[in-house]
């Protein structure tokens, strides 16, 4: 275990060098604002207290979004796109969406008629409120303990000989490196 935390912490000044040999490139472009710095004492100045824009981030996209333009950004954005969970229908941006699930979306059931979602989801909620969790728990434990542990155990236990046999290969070549 010793060897592997020393091939660890190697690894990780190794990386740490790296990065501090590279952070004295110039012209460094602030993430917020897009200004371009001409030294990275500079561009430290500026993104610890002189960047005066205020942005956030897109809840899809995740990109940093001027405060003033982020409801219109979300409404439209690209990432927020895709198909309905309910019922496969396909829209553009989220504002499509919305609109989608409010007014237009329906789950077709196995029968072929098509029901609005706000039906479905309620029947969800009165059949979860139905269940007997106190009964439900007591069959659970019941099936665990029909578990053949020792049968399981040999069925991964050639898994694990696999795993330990590739730390100690991974531990010999460090070994052998150091």
């Amino acid at each position: 275990m010793k060897k592997f935390l020393a091939v660890l912490f190697a690894l990780i000044f190794a990386l740490s060098a790296t990065t501090v040999a590279f952070a004295g490139v110039e012209n460094l472009t602030c993430d917020s604002c897009f200004e371009v710095l001409p030294t990275l004492a500079k561009y430290n100045e500026h993104v610890s207290g002189g960047c005066l824009v205020d942005f956030e981030p897109c809840q899809y996209c995740k990109g940093n979004i001027r405060n003033e333009n982020l409801e219109a950004h979300e409404a439209n954005c690209p990432k927020g796109a895709g198909t309905c969970e309910f019922c496969g229908e396909d829209y553009g941006t989220q504002a499509e969406y919305a609109a989608h699930k409010e007014s237009d979306c329906k789950v077709t059931t196995a029968i072929g008629d098509k029901i609005p979602v706000a039906t479905v989801v309620d029947k969800i909620v009165e059949v979860i409120k139905g269940i007997d969790w106190a009964d439900l728990g007591g069959k659970v434990v019941d099936a665990v303990k029909g578990i053949d542990i020792g049968g399981l155990v040999e069925k991964i236990k050639p898994i694990f000989e696999k795993i330990v046999a590739f730390v100690t290969e991974a531990l010999g070549e460090a070994e052998v490196a150091a």
